[in-house]
């Protein structure tokens, strides 16, 4: 690493932590800034730099992951009449894979049921 890249890290980081000082702080920039003894343009100069840099960043790391795969359908068979599963629980949803078996109710919550339906989608 050069000298130069250390000193620009270094920078980023100290600029990074007074950034996180000054937003936990509550105060207003020109507040925190006259307490700290650093002008206002140094601190939205480098409020900018930050912010370009975690951009770039993100730009970076984005372009580097696989493209999502497109969305799959599978097959689904009713094995009992509507309205009822196979454990005759009325308006309940029955899923089974293999020999795993899943009876959600009417009642049962809806952001458990989707992150059941993530999981199953990431399995099959």
């Amino acid at each position: 690493m050069s000298v130069r890249t250390a000193t620009r890290q270094y920078r980023l980081s100290h600029w990074a932590s007074l950034l996180q000082e000054k937003s936990r702080s509550g105060l207003t920039v020109l507040a925190f800034c006259n307490a700290k003894g650093i002008s206002k343009n140094a601190y939205f100069y480098w409020q900018r730099i930050l912010r370009e840099s975690a951009s770039s960043q993100l730009v970076a790391q984005s372009s580097s992951e696989p493209e999502p795969q497109a969305t799959q359908f599978k097959e689904v068979k009713m094995v009992a009449p509507v309205g009822y599963c196979q454990d005759n629980v009325p308006g309940a949803l029955l899923i089974e894979l293999g020999s795993c078996k899943f009876v959600a109710d009417k009642n049962y919550p809806v952001e458990l049921l989707s992150k059941l339906l993530l999981k199953i989608t990431h399995q099959c």
